[in-house]
């Protein structure tokens, strides 16, 4: 059997869409994955941040209502103590200074979150 000339330019061109669409979508495909690849990486980077944030919320507010016991505050080998128990651990650096009418804390927690709280005394 003799195929035509226009018969097999058809088929060449038939040819040629099927490996243009695979191309394209294998593009799409593995840009795609590594778009999702980079959000979860960052969502996951944000989720462990907001979480270091809020443990370090709970430890001003707990030293916020624990303002007469302070000085039973204590620090060592990254881990903030109130009297034997853990308060909050991954802390790299920690200062507690006692002015006259207020105590001024600088905590820096897992080198991500520094910050600098003035608690009124009574």
């Amino acid at each position: 059997m003799k195929m035509s000339k226009s018969t097999n330019m058809k088929n060449s061109f038939s040819l040629f869409e099927i490996i243009l669409t695979v191309l394209i979508s294998s593009f799409i495909i593995v840009y795609s994955m590594l778009y999702l690849k980079e959000s979860i990486f960052e969502n996951e980077n944000s989720r462990s941040i907001e979480i270091h944030k809020l443990e370090l919320l709970n430890t001003k507010a707990f030293l916020q209502k624990q303002k007469e016991i302070i000085n039973k505050i204590s620090y060592s080998n990254k881990t903030l103590f109130f009297e034997d128990a853990i308060l909050l651990k991954g802390v790299e650096s920690f200062s507690i200074e006692k002015k006259s009418t207020y105590i001024h804390i600088n905590i820096n927690l897992n080198n991500k979150i520094s910050q600098i709280w003035k608690l009124a005394l009574k």
